[in-house]
C-alpha cells in the first residue's frame, strides 16, 4: 500500500520537526544551569582562540568531554562569533534532535516496516523531552542522534540475521557504511558525554547477544579501519587534555560527575528506583499513552524480533538509571528510539481490542501536556495579570485535540489518532515555550540585566561593571553580563564595593542581612539601582528576590575598574 508520505518520508519528518521544535527557539532566554555553562564556556572558547580547553569564567569546566563546545563554537562562528544570540548555541541540538527522528526512521524501517517506521519516528519526534531538548544548546540532544546511529547500524545487523526485511541479509553485508557509521559514531560518543554512549550501546549489544546466544551477526563491526577511525574521533584531544590538566580531567569528569551521580542524589536530584518508569508518562508524551493502551499486548509480541531488539535495547540502561540515585527528565532519552520501535509497533500491529482499563489511563496520560500548558498560564496571570492569548488559544486546541485522541483511541482507530497526537503536541508546545518565554518571573537574570542597562543608561554605573554575585550566582546572568562576574561572599563583596566604585554587588535576600551587617561595620552606604527583582531560578529549583546596590555617591562617569579577581 502507498501512503502519502512514502515518497519524501524524510522530507516529510524534517517539516514536521521544525514544526515541533521552532516554537520558543529564538524566543527563550538561557536556560539554567546546563545551557548557560555550556553556552558561556563555548563563548569563552570563541573569544580566546583555544578550541581544546574548556573554561567556565577563569576555571577548568571539565565535567563533560570538548564534543558538544566544537558543535557550538562552529554554530557561533557562523552567526556572529562570540556576541551570537542565544539560539545560536542551539542550532547543534536542533540538527541533532532531526538526525535522530530520521535514523530512528530507518531503523524501524529496516526492523519492521517503512510504515511503523514513520509511526515510529513521528512519535519519537513528538515527546516532551525530546522538544525540549532540541531548544537547549548542550549534549544530550547531540549524544541522542549518534546513538542513534549506532541502533540504526545494529538494528541492520539484527535484521539481516533474523530475515525481517526482504533481502535485508544481503544488503547488510554490501553495506560498506556500516561498521564506519557504528564506530565514528560511538567515538563521537565519547567525546560528546564520555562513557555514556559506550554503556548504552554495550548493554544492548551484550543483552542482544544474551538473548539470540548468537554474536556472528555483529562480525561486520569487526573492521580495523572503522576501529581506528572511531578512537582518532576522541583518543587525541582525551590524550592533551589529561596531560595539559595533569589527570583533572579524568578526576573531575569521572570522580566528580560521573561517580557521583553513581553515589548519592547529585544536586539535589536524588529519587528512588521506579521515578523514571512514572516519569515517562510526562517525559514520553504523548506517545506515552499510546504505549499504556496496548501495554496489555505487550507479552503477545515479545517473541517478535523487532520487540526483542527493542526491549534488549532499552531495559539494560533503563535498570542502570533507576538504581542511580541521581535522576533527571532527559536521563531516558538515549533509549527513546527503542521505546518509540516498542510503541509503534504495537500500536500497529493487529491485536485484540484494548482493553477499558488500558483505554482510561491512556486517555488520562493525553491530559498531562494540556495541563501543564494550563497550570503555566494559570501562573503568569496570578504574579502579572497579564493574560497570554495566544497561550490560551493553544491550550483551547490542545485540550480539544486531547479529547478526540481519548475517543480515538478508545475506537481502535489507528491511524488517526496518530495526527491527532502531531496536532495536540503542535498546539501544546507552541503554547507552552511561548507562553514561558514571555512569563518574566522564569527569568530573573534577564531582569537584571534590563536593570543594569537601564543605570547604565542614565550613567549611573559604570559600562563594564563588576559583578559581584552573592547568593545568585546562575549562569544565565554570567553569559548575559558583559562586565567581569564572580562569585564572592556577603562579607567579600561589603569589602570590594568599599574599594571598588565601578562594582555592583547582586545580593539574593538569604544573603542580605549578612551583607548590610558587614556594611555597617565598613561604614558605607550602599543604593539600589531598581527595584528587587522576583522570580524562580529554574536552576536552583527556588524562588529568588535579588537587589543590585552600588556605592552611595559613586557617578559612572568618574568610576573606574582596578580590582582584579
Amino acid at each position: 500500500m502507498t501512503y502519502w508520505w512514502s515518497r519524501r518520508p524524510l522530507a516529510w519528518l524534517v517539516a514536521l520537526c521544525l514544526l515541533l521544535f521552532l516554537p520558543g527557539f529564538f524566543s527563550l532566554p538561557v536556560i539554567d544551569r546546563d545551557e548557560g555553562r555550556f553556552a558561556q564556556a563555548t563563548k569563552q572558547m570563541v573569544e580566546s582562540g583555544d578550541y581544546l580547553d574548556i573554561r567556565y569564567r577563569d576555571v577548568p569546566r571539565y565535567k563533560k568531554p570538548i564534543g558538544a563546545y566544537w558543535f557550538q563554537s562552529a554554530s557561533v562562528s557562523i552567526f556572529g562569533g562570540a556576541e551570537a544570540p542565544i539560539w545560536a548555541y542551539r542550532i547543534p541540538s536542533l540538527l541533532a534532535a532531526i538526525a535522530a527522528v530520521l535514523l530512528t526512521f530507518l531503523t524501524i524501517r529496516t526492523l519492521i516496516d517503512p510504515r511503523t517506521g514513520f509511526v515510529g519516528a513521528v512519535l519519537l519526534a513528538l515527546t516532551l523531552v525530546l522538544a525540549g531538548e532540541a531548544r537547549i544548546a548542550k549534549t544530550d540532544a547531540i549524544q541522542l542522534a549518534l546513538i542513534t546511529a549506532m541502533l540504526w547500524v545494529v538494528g541492520a545487523l539484527f535484521a539481516a540475521r533474523q530475515l525481517a526485511a526482504p533481502n535485508a541479509d544481503s544488503a547488510a553485508r554490501r553495506d560498506a557504511r556500516l561498521p564506519w557509521v557504528f564506530w565514528l559514531s560511538l567515538g563521537g560518543g565519547i567525546l560528546v558525554k564520555g562513557p555514556i554512549a559506550p554503556l548504552v550501546v554495550g548493554l544492548g549489544i551484550a543483552t542482544l547477544v544474551a538473548v539470540e546466544r548468537d554474536a556472528r551477526w555483529l562480525r561486520p563491526l569487526a573492521h580495523p579501519l572503522a576501529i581506528v577511525a572511531g578512537c582518532a574521533v576522541f583518543l587525541p584531544w582525551l590524550t592533551y587534555i589529561i596531560f595539559k590538566s595533569e589527570g583533572e580531567f579524568l578526576a573531575a569528569s569521572v570522580g566528580e560527575d560521573l561517580f557521583a551521580k553513581v553515589a548519592s542524589g547529585q544536586e539535589g536530584h536524588g529519587a528512588p528506583p521506579g521515578t523514571h518508569l512514572v516519569l515517562l508518562l510526562l517525559t514520553f508524551w504523548p506517545a506515552s499513552a499510546l504505549l499504556v493502551a496496548r501495554l496489555g499486548d505487550l507479552p503477545q509480541v515479545c517473541t517478535r524480533s523487532w520487540a526483542r531488539f527493542a526491549l534488549a535495547w532499552a531495559l539494560p540502561t533503563w535498570l542502570v538509571f533507576e538504581l542511580a540515585p541521581t535522576k533527571l527528565l532527559h536521563y531516558l532519552l538515549p533509549v527513546f528510539p527503542a521505546i518509540a520501535i516498542l510503541t509503534a509497533g504495537l500500536w500497529l500491529r493487529p491485536a485484540r481490542p484494548t482493553r477499558a482499563v488500558f483505554r482510561i489511563a491512556a486517555a488520562l496520560v493525553l491530559m498531562l501536556g494540556p495541563a501543564l500548558l494550563g497550570a503555566l498560564i494559570g501562573f503568569m496571570v496570578l504574579d502579572t495579570s497579564a493574560v497570554p492569548f495566544p497561550g490560551l488559544v493553544a491550550f483551547v486546541v490542545a485540550e480539544t485535540f486531547a479529547l478526540a485522541a481519548a475517543w480515538s483511541i478508545w475506537r481502535d482507530a489507528r491511524s488517526t489518532v496518530v495526527w491527532q497526537l502531531v496536532l495536540l503536541a503542535l498546539a501544546t508546545y507552541a503554547g507552552l515555550f511561548s507562553v514561558a518565554a514571555q512569563y518574566p518571573r522564569l527569568w530573573p537574570s534577564n531582569q537584571l540585566i534590563a536593570n543594569l542597562e537601564a543605570a547604565q543608561a542614565r550613567a549611573e554605573v559604570c559600562r563594564e561593571p563588576l559583578l559581584l554575585n552573592v547568593g545568585y550566582d546562575e549562569p544565565s546572568l554570567v553569559w548575559l553580563s558583559r562586565g567581569d562576574t564572580r562569585r564572592a561572599e556577603a562579607e567579600e563583596a561589603a569589602r570590594v564595593l568599599r574599594d571598588e566604585p565601578c562594582a555592583v554587588a547582586v545580593i539574593e535576600k538569604r544573603s542580605r542581612d549578612r551583607f548590610v551587617k558587614e556594611l555597617n561595620r565598613l561604614g558605607i552606604a550602599t543604593r539600589l539601582i531598581a527595584a528587587p527583582v522576583e522570580g524562580f531560578a529554574i536552576g536552583a529549583g527556588k524562588t529568588v528576590m535579588v537587589e543590585m546596590h552600588v556605592r552611595q555617591g559613586v557617578s559612572a562617569n568618574t568610576a573606574t575598574l582596578s580590582y582584579t579577581p
